[in-house]
């Protein structure tokens, strides 16, 4: 994915919590 070669050290943390949230949503819409 190109947008991971913009993704700097101090950035990983915030795109694993926003990647576990979308995973998340994703999960809950799915099977509700």
């Amino acid at each position: 994915m190109p947008c991971c070669v913009l993704v700097t050290d101090h950035d990983v943390g915030g795109l694993v919590v926003d990647f576990i949230m979308r995973a998340l949503l994703v999960f809950a819409i799915e099977w509700v």
